[in-house]
């Protein structure tokens, strides 16, 4: 029964020196990995910026607050792409990336776009595809869009969202037509009851649910080339209820597009 308490110390003496060596191992590795966060290799060297349009990439990269030298691990995308869309309101969303081995943050930018010119009064504001309005404009600018009219809205200011649900959903539905379609339209009005009157650039012009604009605009189109080629003058297709849809000409004062009818 001596032999086995012989070799008791010699076994404490050696968990002792594993422990040790795990210490040692385990502050040398902690050494090693504070050097390499510290190294040049984990931290920014390029900031890419893809997708943009009308924003310059150097206001992306000021807007996100990166620059290089910072560490890659500091990288928060959804913080990056929220302080960025905060900062240009013509960014939708930014997809940000980190790529460690290049010392690379790639921002990919999904721009907002004009798609109407809401009028005011005697004043002109462009109005992106969410419906915020973007900035006021002068009629010596030129309108590449069309003008939006809505009956009771109260003020239109750069920066905030149009304060009508219904100039809010054509704007949205504006942006998923194709845009030799939204060419063809000079002027949406939109009256308290939520009907959508579209004029052409044809002089003809349609009423639809404002809210249902982009799902009966290809009905519109056909409506108004089935009276232009049987000989109507122009005038209001209402598509408001079923077919058949009613036409009612202009009256001469008003012949030619936003006219009475």
């Amino acid at each position: 029964m001596a032999y086995p308490q012989l070799r008791r110390p010699d076994e404490d003496r050696h968990r002792r020196r594993r422990r040790q060596r795990r210490l040692v191992i385990s502050f040398f590795l902690f050494i090693a990995l504070v050097v390499f966060l510290e190294s040049p290799l984990t931290r920014i060297r390029h900031l890419v910026v893809s997708g943009n349009r009308d924003v310059p990439a150097d206001r992306v990269v000021r807007a996100s607050g990166l620059r290089p030298g910072m560490s890659l691990w500091q990288v928060n995308g959804s913080a990056v792409s929220a302080q960025i869309a905060a900062a240009l309101p013509l960014v939708e969303r930014v997809q940000v990336t980190v790529r460690p081995l290049r010392g690379e943050v790639d921002l990919r930018v999904e721009e907002k776009h004009v798609v109407a010119i809401a009028r005011q009064g005697g004043r002109y504001f462009r109005v992106l595809n969410d419906g915020t309005v973007y900035d006021e404009i002068t009629p010596e600018d030129g309108f590449r869009w069309p003008v939006l009219t809505v009956a009771g809205l109260a003020s239109v200011t750069p920066g905030r969202t149009l304060g009508d649900g219904d100039a809010v959903s054509v704007c949205r539905q504006l942006a998923r037509l194709h845009e030799a379609d939204v060419s063809r339209v000079s002027e949406i009005d939109i009256d308290r009851f939520g009907v959508a009157t579209i004029y052409l650039i044809d002089g003809f012009a349609g009423q639809v649910a404002a809210r249902q604009l982009a799902a009966r605009f290809s009905t519109l189109l056909a409506a108004v080339s089935y009276f232009a080629q049987h000989g109507y003058r122009p005038g209001v297709v209402d598509l408001t209820g079923q077919p058949p849809y009613r036409y009612t000409p202009f009256r001469p004062s008003g012949t030619g597009g936003v006219g009475g009818g």
